[in-house]
């Protein structure tokens, strides 16, 4: 997460007033197979892209036993309703408002990082809690991905 934060970053964030913000600690050292990366480039991509404002998008570690990580990408961006959130990580989906925040993306992103976290004995989950406000007609919430990863 530390290194895609950074990369994002100084590729694209940085231009678009986009930050990133770690929170929490962790120094686990978990087996993965290489296509793990795809995981948090995804959500945090996926954040970044999505996020409204310049308010950090958070990223927050917790050890939650001996037994599991969390690890949480928190930004505020879009309400995803209940029927999104379950539709989100269907191949192809893309939420209401995605295509008029940002005109790219296929709807693959979050598909493959959900079929790759299944692979890791892990789950990635969303909920989106509304805010009371609009930007521009978009109802806009804090959003919460959660990539629970079991040791």
């Amino acid at each position: 997460f530390y290194t895609f934060q950074a990369i994002l970053y100084n590729s694209e964030a940085k231009s678009i007033n986009k930050s990133f913000e770690l929170e929490g600690s962790s120094y686990i050292r978990i087996s993965a197979y290489q296509s793990f990366t795809t995981i948090p480039l995804s959500l945090l991509h996926n954040a970044m892209k999505y996020s409204i404002g310049n308010e950090k998008i958070r990223i927050c570690f917790e050890k939650v036993s001996d037994k599991a990580l969390v690890v949480k990408v928190i930004s505020t961006g879009p309400y995803i309703s209940e029927d999104e959130q379950d539709k989100i990580f269907e191949k192809g989906f893309r939420g209401k408002y995605a295509s008029k925040l940002h005109h790219d993306g296929l709807g693959i992103g979050l598909y493959v990082a959900k079929i790759v976290a299944k692979k890791h004995n892990s789950t990635i989950d969303v909920s989106s809690n509304y805010l009371n406000y609009e930007r521009e007609r978009i109802p806009i919430a804090e959003n919460t991905f959660t990539l629970r990863i079991n040791l």
